[in-house]
């Protein structure tokens, strides 16, 4: 873990502010996830702690992070590669956390490696909400405050104004009274949230989002252990609202959301956004055996904006009669998807 510390310290760049929480530096990671243009106002944030580190950027949304005593994960390795990281030195790294994550015994000379299936991770972090934080049911049919009722008409447009925990709050502070407040749940408690903005505001990020559990929480996990046949997946919360599916809110599910996800009995199926964060979760769904619906609507709508075009049922049916599941045919028809957006 120090090796790996002081590789990514030696390469962020000259710009880079440190705080005492975190150091806040240009995400090199925004053209690899499609941005159209790189980060200039330090969006990206590095964790370093003693025995974890972590990246987020409040722009492209990627993340990655590390603990110690595991493998050099993929996206640590993409995040490094793209800072500019040698590749001798994410070599020296990686060598570091194989040793350390590898336990072996000799037997009779011979060098075994114990294999072991890790558990699923469910200490989440609890939240607070904003204050003054109110469910939009509770409060619509009595207020002629223009800006709930703005958010809550945003929530009937995208379909999901029937979610009993839509929230909404009055604070002017990242401009939350202009957005629909989504928390994430489990047994009862807020383990994050994201707040999306209703308006077009190129000034503002779309969403505001307090998530510490990011890395390991799924959105709308108390679907997974229902007693149903299909779970549709994709990256979005609001989406997911729409088919009480999961979400992972990001396009590279960490190795805990994965493990999460695969304790549902049934048919899972991903449904990807154009572009090649979309790509991401389709190599995912290889990997794990889910199924994968590539959207056949011929334009750059995602889930949601499919759903309000063409209506819920439609695109259900769609879903379900044309998700493909052998993954030589999702592989195959990758190549086509992937055409489509490049």
């Amino acid at each position: 873990m120090e090796i790996l510390k002081q590789v990514i310290l030696n390469h962020l760049p000259a710009k880079s502010k440190h705080t005492s929480k975190c150091i806040s530096l240009n995400c090199p990671c925004c053209i690899y996830m499609g941005e159209s243009r790189p980060d200039t106002r330090g969006r990206g944030g590095l964790f370093i702690e003693s025995d974890t580190i972590g990246y987020n950027c409040f722009n492209c949304r990627f993340k990655c992070r590390q603990e110690k005593g595991q493998k050099l994960t993929f996206k640590m390795k993409k995040f490094m590669e793209l800072l500019g990281v040698p590749v001798s030195d994410i070599n020296r790294a990686q060598l570091e956390s194989l040793k350390s994550s590898s336990v072996s015994y000799s037997i009779l000379g011979l060098e075994t490696k114990k294999e072991y299936t890790p558990k699923v991770d469910l200490d989440f972090k609890s939240v607070n909400l904003p204050d003054n934080t109110v469910l939009v049911h509770d409060v619509i049919s009595n207020t002629d405050n223009t800006n709930l009722i703005d958010v809550y008409n945003y929530a009937i447009d995208r379909g999901i104004d029937n979610y009993p925990f839509l929230m909404w709050c009055d604070d002017k502070a990242h401009r939350l009274n202009r957005r629909l407040i989504v928390p994430y749940m489990y047994k009862g408690n807020v383990v994050g949230y994201t707040a999306r903005l209703i308006d077009k505001c190129a000034k503002q990020e779309r969403y505001y989002t307090q998530s510490p559990n990011s890395s390991k929480y799924v959105f709308n996990m108390d679907s997974i252990y229902k007693d149903r046949k299909i779970l549709i997946i994709n990256e979005s919360p609001l989406d997911s609202i729409l088919y009480d599916g999961v979400a992972t809110m990001n396009f590279e599910p960490t190795p805990n959301q994965i493990r999460l996800i695969n304790e549902f009995k049934g048919k899972k199926i991903v449904v990807p956004d154009f572009g090649s964060g979309g790509m991401k979760m389709i190599e995912t769904a290889i990997s794990n055996g889910w199924s994968v619906y590539y959207p056949d609507w011929n334009t750059n709508f995602d889930l949601g904006e499919a759903t309000q075009v063409y209506g819920r049922l439609f695109i259900l049916e769609r879903i379900l009669k044309n998700a493909i599941d052998n993954p030589i045919k999702i592989k195959v028809k990758s190549r086509i998807y992937k055409e489509n957006f490049s």
